[in-house]
């Protein structure tokens, strides 16, 4: 009988032990996830409007080192892509699958030069299709972000 009230006991100190340890580990600090660029974003300043147009949206360029250009654009091209290009704030080639943006806001992101390149997201996720597919009625908020 001593036996099972001593193993009951000690399995209850145990059990207790590892609750108080799972509960220290779950209240750990806890590092966000790093997001390549973003930092600078909610500071970057609203640039004067640029353009002029039926179609507004917001375009951001996040730089390889986390500052950014922030602009608002109005336009009456339907496509965000030839907005862009019209405002001189991207650049690329045509490529087979479409635009190939290799410089944003005068800077290059070139994959076949040091391995980074432009990525584009829309209302905060990576888009699904070519800024030169993007229909400028839809846009809210264009961003590229340098990425490698």
């Amino acid at each position: 009988m001593k036996k099972q009230t001593l193993f009951t006991r000690l399995s209850l100190v145990l059990t207790l032990l590892l609750l108080v340890a799972a509960v220290l580990v779950g209240c750990g600090e806890q590092t966000p996830p790093q997001t390549t660029g973003t930092s600078d974003v909610q500071s970057a300043p609203i640039a004067e409007p640029i353009g002029e147009g039926q179609y507004t949206f917001t375009f951001t360029a996040i730089f390889a080192d986390g500052s950014a250009k922030r602009y608002t654009v109005s336009t009456d091209k339907e496509i965000v892509g030839e907005a862009l290009l019209e405002l001189e704030l991207i650049e690329g080639e045509a490529g087979p699958y479409g635009l190939y943006v290799k410089s944003v806001c005068g800077v290059v992101a070139d994959y076949d030069i040091d391995g980074t390149y432009w990525s584009l997201y829309t209302d905060g996720e990576m888009s699904m299709t070519g800024v030169d597919t993007l229909k400028s009625a839809d846009a809210k908020d264009v961003e590229f972000r340098v990425a490698k």
